[in-house]
């Protein structure tokens, strides 16, 4: 489980790394049994700066290159998210990447990825180089359906389908759990904050009023909450 968790988290990390001011993690299509199956999908949708064609070819899909060591994030903060691991999470969560993203200025691109044709076995020779993967230009109404939601001016979304693992409500709560943890308590003090949202509206109807037994909504640090610790803080 913790591998499947970490690797949601590293899709918010770059979330957060590409100047969002806030993610949207949506869990769609559970069966009657409350699991996700063949037909379920994962979505994770930001409002950050988005990839041009050129970010994508040489930084998104290129396994050894990483621009965030000594970089900076759109916050002036240092980068969350691991070093070029956001390809391998996305992976390791669904067979199917469909990743629709957009830089200011650009077209909305469309790369399509099906990861097990990386993973043709007795084919010593072969090389990632020779695995086709399709990226082209999308149309603004069409993404829109596909994704349920109005594509924003900057962004991405990763639609990640044929998931790896079933996940039910309670492996969600964990993840909810594990998410608060990535979120800065002192978020309450400061202007600039960035909100995590999990969604799984096919299991809104068993969610209880208590935040610790509940999936749906906006995740939160409850560390200065619980401490009642209201005004004073130290900022280092």
């Amino acid at each position: 489980r913790r591998v499947l968790f970490r690797s949601v988290i590293e899709l918010v990390k770059n979330a957060y790394d590409a100047g969002s001011k806030s993610v949207e993690v949506n869990f769609d299509h559970f069966n009657e049994d409350g699991w996700t199956d063949e037909q379920s999908t994962l979505q994770v949708s930001d409002d950050g700066i988005g990839m041009s064609e050129s970010d994508l070819k040489d930084k998104w899909l290129n396994i050894a290159y990483s621009d965030k060591k000594n970089a900076r994030t759109e916050h002036g903060n240092p980068f969350a998210g691991n070093k070029g691991v956001g390809r391998f999470s996305c992976d390791r969560l669904g067979e199917e990447l469909d990743l629709f993203t957009r830089y200011a200025g650009t077209a909305l691109l469309h790369l399509s990825i099906h990861w097990p044709d990386f993973e043709v076995e007795d084919e010593k020779d072969l090389t990632i180089q020779q695995i086709p993967m399709s990226l082209s230009i999308a149309n603004q109404n069409d993404v829109d359906k596909k994704i349920g939601r109005v594509f924003p001016e900057t962004g991405t979304v990763l639609l990640i389908s044929k998931l790896r693992s079933a996940w039910d409500r309670n492996k969600l709560i964990e993840l909810r759990r594990q998410l608060e943890r990535f979120m800065n308590p002192n978020q309450l003090f400061t202007k600039k904050s960035f909100v995590i949202r999990l969604n799984a509206p096919d299991l809104a109807d068993r969610d209880l009023s208590d935040v610790q037994n509940k999936v749906n909504g906006v995740v939160e640090n409850q560390i200065f909450r619980k401490l009642q610790f209201e005004a004073t803080y130290i900022d280092v």
